[in-house]
């Protein structure tokens, strides 16, 4: 479903002579639509959907999951996309019928009503697909819901092109979620090179106040501890690291938690600082 908001309208209830078994009172037909997106949807009415005993109300989930699914609504879907591409004029209007079988109904195109208009249509809708494959566009959505539009104008009637429909519908489905998650990597891909691209930037600085917080408690556990204790790395780090936990300097804090960095991390950092000569 998208963004927009789902709404739900009552086309027909027929209320049946006398309550029946558990409650059931009548029978609903209406349309669940959200955005471009309509299916109809029919089912059974209890006593208490009733509002002031006369219009029944079916709530969104109840529409959703009584929805008898027919290949109408998804045409109307590939039309709107095609009007607004531009293909159609605003003026013309794409539906299906509340009555009998679900079939799609177009208004205010072509020069002849009925059957004739949508034979017209078709044949535009082919034209669209060929336009679309002179300008290297094949495969794209818009040629993907001219061709299922074309197909469906032309013999909708004809289960073999139903089932070739839902093939194309399925191939531009797969099609969007790949290039969609294609293009999320990219995009988590370039948010990480430029957090990299800032933590490279900032590192050196991260290191350097590091370093001299190892260095100004190194100063403070040598008058502690002595001498020897210092003179050896591992028991320089656990000295230094039990200052670290008592002060809690900033630059030895761990980020993501705000424990102080390990004794390992500390003694690596100690070795490399005794052979710059910062460390005694």
């Amino acid at each position: 479903m998208s963004d927009e908001t789902t709404k739900v309208t009552i086309h027909d209830f027929t209320r049946f002579p006398k309550k029946m078994r558990f409650g059931v009172v009548g029978t609903v037909l209406g349309e669940v639509s959200n955005g471009m997106t309509s299916n109809f949807f029919s089912g059974v009415v209890f006593q208490p959907q009733l509002t002031g005993d006369v219009i029944p109300t079916v709530s969104v989930a109840n529409a959703l999951s009584s929805i008898s699914y027919s290949i109408a609504p998804e045409i109307i879907v590939a039309l709107r996309f095609l009007q607004e591409k531009g293909w159609f004029d605003k003026s013309v209007r794409f539906s299906t019928k509340t009555t009998g079988a679900c079939e799609v109904v177009v208004l205010d195109w072509g020069n002849t009503p009925g059957e004739a208009s949508f034979i017209e249509l078709a044949f535009y809708l082919e034209d669209v697909c060929q336009e679309l494959e002179s300008a290297s566009r094949e495969y794209s959505p818009e040629w993907f819901y001219a061709k299922i539009s074309h197909l469906y104008c032309e013999d909708r009637d004809n289960p073999d092109i139903i089932f070739t429909i839902g093939i194309l519908l399925s191939q531009l489905w797969m099609k969007e979620k790949h290039e969609n998650a294609a293009l999320r990597g990219a995009e988590n891909e370039a948010s990480l090179l430029r957090a990299n691209k800032v933590r490279k930037a900032q590192s050196p600085a991260l290191t350097k106040a590091k370093n001299m917080a190892i260095v100004e408690l190194w100063n403070k556990a040598f008058d502690q501890f002595g001498a020897d204790t210092m003179r050896h790395d591992s028991n320089a780090a656990q000295a230094i690291y039990e200052l670290a936990f008592s002060l809690r300097p900033k630059e030895l804090l761990v980020k993501s938690t705000g424990d102080v960095i390990g004794t390992e991390a500390i003694r690596k950092r100690i070795i490399s600082l005794r052979k710059t000569g910062e460390l005694g």
